[in-house]
Formats: C-alpha cells, structure tokens, sequence
C-alpha cells in the first residue's frame, strides 16, 4: 500500500478511536504500519492521581501492558521524556546514545523483555493534571526512525490531539448523561421525554414502569397523537379503586437536543400518582418527627382542610382515637392547632 495512504488510513482510524475507545488498537496499529514499527503505547496519566490509562497496537501481550503501565504509574521513564515539548516527535536515539540507554533500568524491566529497543516519542498534550503521550517502539536489531518516520508521526500529531480532545468531551457528555439517567431514576414521579407526535424518546424507570402498568395512561398518551397542546398542560387518567393520576405537560422547544437523552424531544411530560407521594410525606414525618404510621396518615389526612371529624371518617377510625392521635401529633411537632400543622406540612419539603 503507498505511504499516503497508510497515513490516510491512521488519520480514519484515529477518529474512530474518537468516538469508541475500542477502536484505540486499531488506530495504533493504523499508525506504525507506515514506520514498520513493531509496538505503540497511547498513554494518558492523571497528574493528581497517578493513574495511568494505556492503549496499545495489536501486536502488544498483557505481559508488556502491565509491564509498561507500571513503569508509567511509578515515574519510571527515562528523564528525557518529561523534557519533551508538546507537539514534539522525537527518536530516543536522539535524547540517549545507545550505551547509556541500555543501562537504564526503563530498558532492562520494560523495553528489552518485550523485544524493543529504538523509540519515538511524541508529546501529544501536557498540563499540571494530565501528560498524554505516544511512544512507538523498534526491536534491537532494526534500523533506527528515519527522518520520514518522524515526519509521518509529526504529520499525525494535530489528529491525535483533537482525537484526544473529542474523546474527553464524549466521556464527559456520557457521563453527565449517566448522571442525569441516575438523578432521574430517582425520582417519585414518571419523568418521559415526547417527540412532536406524543411518542414517547426516553422514560425514566417510574415513568416506564407507569406507561406499562397502567394501561389508561398509555391510552391517554395515545390519544395525544400528532396533537401535543404546543403551550403545554395538564390533565388527569382516572383509575379503578385508585386516585387518578396527573400528568402534566411542558415544552422545551421545537425538536430541541438538550442532550443525548432529550433527542428530538419537544415537550416533558410529568406524571404523579398521589399515593405514591403521600407514602413519601408519610415516611418523611415518620423519620422526621418521630410520628406513628396511624399519626402521619392522619396528619396528612387533616392537611386536606376540612376537619378532624372528615380525616377520621376517611380513615375509618373514630372520633376520640383521631383526638388522640392529633394530641400526640401536637406533642411530636411542638405544634398546638390544626392550622399549624397544615401550614408545616404544606410549607414542607417532604
């Protein structure tokens, strides 16, 4: 294959790499096809850490990755490669004769094991948190880099830095999207993403759920079709022997990607069972403030504004044990009148 085309064919496998770190193997193999190079090493290092991440060619064995990473976790490279400038391609031939450079202990535990012995470097970026570099690697008994060997790398360096920096910014959106995808699990209430047509783009696990178990608001959604209220809304999908369900409708713009996760989203849609949220407030004035469950289901029974007497005939329990159960309530809560104590649990985060 013609030298220009080996090149080309780096420069392709080196933004693929970009875009899926599996590809980093097959980049570097891509790389030392034109220099007849036998190993490369992508080495990415966490200054404040000391963690090493390391991408290697095909033709690399566990023995010298490992071999390699320690090296590099340890500070265990020839002085020489921390003077290197960034952009910089370089023959270690250059930076050490020979001699000197098969007495160091980087050669004798790293290099000679693996069979190598002449070395390219090239600093592809540098700052106080992090060193990235590239060293590609000949056996003893090759010809040394040539000045087009240097060449070749240095030609490829500008790929490989916007490569790198592609690659940090996938990985930083993938992991504020999985960030996100946590956060929202998270949550009591069905979170679903819709497109112009009300078809679903992403759910979060309650909302899936929802959309699944409760086949009326599948069919409510449904019947939204091609017709989502541009300003948004609400409405309720009543349920069998359950308090409906409300769902409420907000748009974020004509197709707009906010992230990944709101592809050709246009509208979010929110859905709350209040069941599931008076559970919440009960077992947050249960941890809150010590109340029994029989003392949290009537607080919030009475929050609902109408009196003792109804929350008790909802509850089904009598009259004194509501007046006993709202007497220790006033005694937990430090409150003394049913007003207050709408006024806490309405003014309450839980």
């Amino acid at each position: 294959m013609p030298h220009q085309e080996r090149i080309l064919g780096a420069v392709q496998q080196i933004y693929a790499a970009a875009t899926d770190t599996g590809q980093w193997s097959d980049s570097l193999s891509a790389i030392i096809a034109p220099m007849e190079a036998s190993r490369a090493f992508f080495v990415s290092q966490d200054l404040l850490s000391g963690d090493v991440a390391i991408s290697t060619d095909r033709n690399s064995e566990t023995d010298h990755i490992v071999r390699y990473s320690s090296a590099a976790a340890a500070g265990f490279v020839p002085a020489w490669r921390r003077t290197i400038q960034q952009g910089a391609v370089v023959r270690s031939s250059q930076m050490q004769d020979d001699t000197a450079s098969m007495r160091t202990p980087f050669y004798n535990e790293v290099l000679r094991p693996a069979g190598d012995f002449f070395g390219l470097v090239a600093q592809i970026a540098h700052n106080h948190c992090s060193d990235t570099f590239l060293c590609v690697h000949k056996p003893k008994g090759a010809a040394d880099f040539t000045d087009t060997d240097v060449a070749t790398l240095q030609h490829l360096m500008p790929h490989l830095a916007t490569a790198l920096e592609l690659r940090t910014r996938i990985a930083n959106l993938e992991a504020q999207e999985r960030d996100i995808r946590v956060a929202l699990d998270k949550l009591d209430e069905g979170f679903v993403l819709l497109n112009s047509s009300a078809e679903p783009v992403f759910s979060n696990r309650i909302g899936e759920t929802m959309m699944t178990a409760e086949p009326r608001l599948a069919a409510a959604l449904a019947g939204l079709r091609g017709r989502v209220p541009r300003n948004g809304g609400s409405f309720e999908v009543a349920r069998d022997a359950k308090r409906p369900l409300h769902v409420q409708l907000t748009p974020i713009g004509e197709g707009k990607k906010l992230t990944r996760l709101s592809d050709r989203a246009t509208s979010v849609m929110m859905v709350t069972d209040p069941e599931v949220v008076d559970r919440r407030r009960i077992g947050a004035l249960i941890k809150s403030y010590g109340l029994t469950p029989a003392e949290a289901r009537l607080a919030m029974e009475i929050c609902k504004g109408d009196g003792r007497a109804s929350a008790a005939s909802r509850l089904g329990i009598s009259p004194a044990t509501a007046r006993a159960h709202l007497s220790r309530i006033f005694e937990k809560t430090g409150l003394h009148r049913q007003a207050e104590l709408v006024r806490l649990l309405m003014t309450s985060r839980h």
